[in-house]
């Protein structure tokens, strides 16, 4: 495993190469700014883990969030189009929302009053 090191106070390229028995091997080159560098080992050092697995740690993360919010936006274009395609704009079932919550506000406001 090779596995440069993340303390120069330049750009650096990190060659990541991770295996085990559950992973395959895979190198990646980056360059990352000095200043991150050091937050990114300061932050691992009290994790108590590497940096490289740090890395590998909010990456992954960053990549479920990414997928997550893939599959959200497929949702929700799905449910557009099906609701343009009866007739109902998405102007519409925004001003109906908002008319929604301010009587739903004003609901609770009242319903204040008379406790």
């Amino acid at each position: 495993m090779q596995v440069t090191s993340l303390t120069r106070p330049e750009k650096i390229p990190i060659m990541l190469l991770h295996l085990n028995d559950r992973t395959l091997t895979m190198a990646t080159s980056m360059d990352i700014p000095s200043d991150l560098i050091s937050r990114i080992t300061e932050v691992a050092k009290r994790k108590g883990i590497l940096p490289e697995d740090f890395l590998a740690r909010i990456v992954e993360e960053k990549l479920i969030e990414l997928e997550e919010q893939e599959t959200v936006f497929a949702i929700t274009d799905k449910v557009r189009r099906s609701l343009e395609s009866k007739g109902i704009s998405e102007a519409r079932t925004l001003a109906d929302f908002a008319e929604f919550r301010h009587l739903l506000n004003r609901d609770r406001k009242e319903g204040s009053h008379h406790n």
